[in-house]
């Protein structure tokens, strides 16, 4: 009998749910809220919501959307998970039209390019990968 448990990790929440091998949700899922964007408490709560699940045949995960986390040289959170939602950055001194017709994306504070102009590390991860590391 195959067990899938599936994994959402959010901007409010962090939620665990298993599925029998008929895709039926079993009853006893997870949810524990969440405002924190600091990745190690984060991973902390997917610790905690899979627990209380139990382990499964197959894990599937989703989780913020854009993410960004920037990692020192040890691999370590430099700062906080940069979400969509975080406009702290400013689009970097580009013309805006050759921008547009070289990668097809606009300038914008919400995508990567203005997030990488604040935010200085060794690497680059989403929150994923990050999670998958841990």
């Amino acid at each position: 009998m195959t067990r899938i448990v599936a994994l959402d990790v959010g901007s409010s929440s962090v939620r665990a749910v298993a599925y029998d091998e008929a895709a039926e949700p079993e009853p006893g899922d997870a949810h524990l809220a969440t405002a924190t964007t600091d990745a190690d408490a984060l991973v902390a709560a997917c610790r905690a919501v899979l627990a209380q699940v139990g382990e499964g045949d197959a894990l599937a995960i989703s989780s913020f959307w854009h993410s960004l986390l920037v990692l020192d040289s040890q691999g370590r959170p430099a700062g906080p998970v940069l979400t969509w939602r975080d406009l702290a950055g400013s689009p970097p001194a580009l013309d805006p039209d050759a921008y547009h017709a070289r990668t097809g994306c606009f300038l914008h504070p919400a995508y990567w390019p203005a997030k990488l102009e604040q935010a200085r590390g060794a690497r680059y991860v989403s929150f994923a990968d990050y999670l998958f590391a841990k």
